[in-house]
């Protein structure tokens, strides 16, 4: 008989697990949408806040790291962010992003912020490295001369200092 009230206990709780899980995902998908349309209003801080309560719960999603990464890049307030959630999303890119929240990879343009995030920082070797990164992944004519204005802006920063 105690045998079977443990194999109950255990099957309820792995059924409320499943239930908060699937509750968490479905809640995240929500703040994802919300955050998306903020990330386009240009509501920077709004948008962090929600992409940093889903990276709560899946901290190894690339996407959800790109789009931090965005909101510090375009809020200007802390470079070290900047580059740490970029670098962080690098790690796992995609030329088949979709831009869903089922997606867990990062876009190639992840390389394009990450570059110029770097040159900022004067970092400007790793910089010229992810921007000639993506190089080999654009075929706009007017991207392949922003980036390559940008490489050799860096390669005039790493000659001087």
């Amino acid at each position: 008989m105690n045998n079977y009230f443990s194999k109950n206990i255990i099957t309820l709780t792995l059924l409320i697990l499943t239930s908060f899980i699937g509750f968490s995902q479905e809640n995240n998908e929500k703040k994802y949408k919300v955050a998306e349309s903020l990330l386009k209003e240009n509501q920077y801080i709004e948008a962090r806040k929600l992409y940093k309560q889903i990276e709560k719960d899946e901290p190894n999603n690339s996407n959800i790291a790109y789009k931090i990464g965005l909101t510090y890049y375009y809020s200007k307030i802390n470079i070290d962010s900047t580059i740490y959630y970029l670098e962080k999303a690098s790690n796992n890119i995609s030329v088949d992003f979709t831009n869903k929240f089922s997606d867990k990879t990062a876009p190639t343009l992840t390389w394009y912020y990450l570059g110029r995030s770097l040159h900022y920082a004067y970092n400007f070797e790793e910089a010229i490295f992810y921007l000639d990164t993506l190089k080999n992944y654009v075929k706009d004519k007017d991207l392949i001369t922003e980036i390559d204005h940008l490489i050799e802006s860096s390669n005039i920063g790493f000659e001087m200092l």
